[in-house]
């Protein structure tokens, strides 16, 4: 059966003197395999990963696994403690104002540094390199970056404000993500704005195109619906989308089936509509609905300078994928995002 072990990793001390520390759980089976990297709440309020993970250790305790899993459940202790009256913060670094999602590094400025037969320990010295180099005040993302890039598999779990399922995906590895079986999926382009997911994939995709190496690493943002809750009835079905990939890459041995059918489209047709005006919204599209031009996708209230109703009306063809969490709304502010021009398979 797997061993399952734990471990803390200081990564700050407090102006109290107090230390901060990341726990990580390692499970380890009797058989080689690959090895997975699951992380979850690097934004503090994106609970529903959290559900996953004890859904997932629960599995592990008793169905063998090949290779090996680590998993940092609660990836910043500092977001998830920012409570501010009911609410979590948790999105950007109080001292910063930096989201804590785009503050990876992109270290590989040289290709030839890399030892082709050790890549990833050479990936693993040259990030540390490259961030004592780099004198930025971001040791909790570099301790995050340096566990993920051992890993062949990568999972960074997150959630919208209020939002749906769906799927960040890279383009190379457009064909294996459908094995998560997400319903909405967004294809991104090469390229690096500082997420996990970016920051695994993107110095062996600069490694593929200066070596003609294949690159054998999997890394998605997985978006598991709304923050603040969990929902451990809806974590079973994301649970199950995980072990559908472990699956179908020997991780787990046991068959797991999962159908669903799955949309997607490219980065560029992920729009975000903002709002024209202020007012208290009446929301008539929940988010995972199709909706077609002109739709009127809400209704705004105002009682100045005079009592009105007016629409909002979709600009185009698409799937709601996330809405703003209030119905009292500012002008300007990002009201949704849709995923127009979507296709299926």
């Amino acid at each position: 059966m797997n061993s399952i072990k734990t471990e803390l990793i200081p990564y700050k001390t407090l102006p109290s003197g107090d230390q901060s520390s990341l726990i990580k759980y390692i499970i380890k089976g009797i058989n080689d395999g690959p090895q997975v990297y699951i992380q979850s709440s690097l934004h503090g309020a994106e609970l529903q990963g959290n559900a996953v993970i004890y859904l997932l250790l629960e599995y592990l305790k008793d169905n063998p696994i090949n290779g090996k899993i680590e998993i940092i459940p609660q990836a910043n202790p500092e977001g998830l403690n920012s409570k501010i009256l009911k609410y979590t913060q948790g999105r950007y670094n109080l001292e910063t104002g930096d989201n804590w999602n785009r503050l990876y590094f992109d270290f590989l400025e040289d290709s030839d540094l890399v030892d082709l037969n050790d890549i990833k320990g050479s990936f693993s010295k040259i990030l540390d390199t490259y961030y004592h180099k780099s004198n930025k005040p971001y040791y909790l993302n570099y301790l995050l970056q340096k566990n993920a890039i051992k890993a062949d598999i990568v999972l960074d779990l997150h959630t919208a404000p209020v939002g749906t399922r769906y799927l960040y995906v890279p383009e190379y590895a457009f064909e294996k993500g459908k094995d998560l079986k997400f319903p909405f999926n967004i294809i991104i382009p090469p390229g690096f704005a500082g997420a996990l997911d970016e920051a695994i994939f993107t110095p062996w995709l600069k490694l593929s195109k200066d070596k003609n190496i294949d690159v054998p690493v999997e890394a998605y943002t997985l978006e598991l619906g709304g923050e603040e809750i969990i929902d451990l009835k809806e974590a079973n079905t994301d649970l199950n989308r995980i072990l559908h990939l472990f699956s179908k890459r020997g991780v787990i041995t046991s068959p797991i089936k999962f159908e669903e059918k799955q949309f997607y489209s490219k980065l560029e047709n992920f729009k975000t509509y903002y709002s024209k005006k202020p007012g208290l919204y009446n929301f008539n599209f929940k988010v995972g609905d199709f909706f077609q031009k002109n739709d009127n996708l809400c209704d705004i209230i105002n009682f100045k300078p005079s009592l009105s109703k007016t629409e909002f009306l979709a600009p185009s063809d698409g799937i709601l994928i996330n809405r703003y969490p209030s119905s009292n709304v500012s002008e300007h502010a990002e009201l949704f995002q849709a995923l127009e021009s979507p296709s299926s398979y």
